[in-house]
């Protein structure tokens, strides 16, 4: 695995929020294609809208900082989580929609101190409701999202390595245990 820590420069938090809000608005615009139905792709638009607010809220943190200058020096860690959690099919990528947002959000709020934008901090988003619906009608669509969630939150724990320096045990083990919290929740801890 390369290592992505050497030339990472001061503000690396606050750039890596920023791009990895990119990387999942990214994430969802993908489901738009795959979507078995139009009410399916109506709610994949409003989701990628919150993610959108989410990016831009980001950004807006960055400060007067260029944002691609600023984000350049991190982006190799977080494309290589992303190439490596990758969605083949409709099913994990609303999982990846759901739990990797929420993985994510949770990550860089802790590095960069802020405590807001939590992706369900309002409660179930859309891809909860689906994923909750789907795994409880079919249980080998439940044991494989189970697998497919807990690579997600490999690879965050991944990027918690990366960039939470002497905070990275703490980190890791926070962001493992709300995962657990989540996938019980939607039925996919067994």
């Amino acid at each position: 695995m390369p290592d992505h820590t050497a030339e990472r420069p001061a503000g690396a938090p606050l750039a890596a929020a920023a791009y990895a809000a990119l990387t999942e608005l990214e994430r969802v615009n993908e489901l738009t294609a795959s979507a078995p139905d139009l009410s399916e792709r109506m709610a994949v638009a409003d989701a990628a809208a919150r993610r959108y607010a989410v990016y831009r809220a980001a950004l807006a943190r960055l400060g007067d900082e260029a944002p691609d200058e600023a984000m350049a020096p991190v982006t190799g860690a977080i494309d290589d989580a992303r190439r490596r959690t990758r969605t083949a099919e409709w099913w994990e990528g609303v999982a990846a929609a759901s739990l990797s947002a929420s993985l994510s959000d949770e990550l860089f709020a802790t590095l960069t101190g802020e405590d807001g934008h939590k992706s369900d901090a309002a409660g179930p988003s859309w891809a909860d409701r689906r994923l909750d619906d789907a795994v409880r009608s079919d249980p080998v669509l439940a044991a494989r999202l189970s697998l497919w969630s807990r690579r997600l939150v490999g690879e965050a724990i991944v990027l918690a390595r990366e960039f939470g320096g002497d905070q990275y045990p703490e980190i890791a083990a926070q962001l493992a245990l709300e995962h657990a919290r989540r996938m019980a929740a939607l039925g996919l801890s067994e």
